[in-house]
């Protein structure tokens, strides 16, 4: 499965509205409009020409033009007045999203569930996302083209914490996930030179450095 597939795997069956926000090329718009078949579709994208490029390739699809609707705009403030169900944000920072969700409470909180695929993994949005009572509830990692991409999908609720595991993600050591370490000593190699250097007022990279030697230390054993 490619990493629009896992993503809308993520989405639930029963879900009636969903949006993609930065839905760039569209991807995930034809992959949500193939996988849920009564699911409305609402793309939010600040290139003032997607909309016009996305409706150029699709043709005359009017089957698609009843359920997707294309919106100019940034972050979540479009949906404002849109019914949503599940917020889907990917191929951004973990940093950018938590700017994005900051910025539209109201929207966040009419949401059933949020699903993300960040082009990082820096121990910014999972602490992010708890301290506004959600939580991870699925979870998903794949390669791609030599690269890591972590998916998952967070509701309302903050069950316990797993010591360390959860700034990872505490689903994928429960699957055994084949490629976690691999993965996790990728995480490593990134943040234990920025930890050695760091000069971050809230010590995150420090933090994270250290309970990734601790996973991986657990792992080895």
């Amino acid at each position: 499965m490619t990493r629009w597939d896992e993503l809308a795997a993520l989405v639930p069956s029963d879900a009636r509205a969903a949006a993609d926000v930065g839905y760039d090329h569209g991807k995930l718009i034809l992959r949500l409009a193939g996988s849920h078949p009564h699911l409305r579709i609402t793309g939010v994208e600040k290139q003032h020409d997607a909309g016009a490029r996305f409706w150029r390739a699709q043709g005359e699809s009017t089957s698609l033009r009843s359920r997707v609707s294309l919106l100019h705009g940034d972050g979540l403030e479009p949906l404002r007045e849109q019914e949503v169900e599940v917020v889907v944000m990917a191929g951004l920072g973990e940093r950018r999203i938590v700017e994005v969700l900051e910025r539209a409470h109201d929207v966040v909180g009419r949401a059933r569930r949020m699903v993300f695929g960040p082009l990082d993994t820096r121990a910014i949005l999972r602490p992010y996302l708890r301290s506004i009572g959600w939580s991870p509830v699925a979870e998903r990692l794949i390669e791609s083209r030599g690269r890591f991409y972590q998916l998952f999908a967070a509701e309302p609720g903050a069950p316990p914490m797993q010591p360390d595991t959860w700034l990872v993600g505490t689903d994928l050591f429960r699957q055994r996930h084949p490629l976690l370490p691999e993965f996790l000593r990728s995480l490593h190699a990134t943040f234990a030179p920025l930890a050695a250097r760091s000069e971050d007022a809230e010590e995150r990279n420090p933090t994270f450095a250290a309970a990734l030697e601790r996973i991986l230390a657990d792992l080895e054993r």
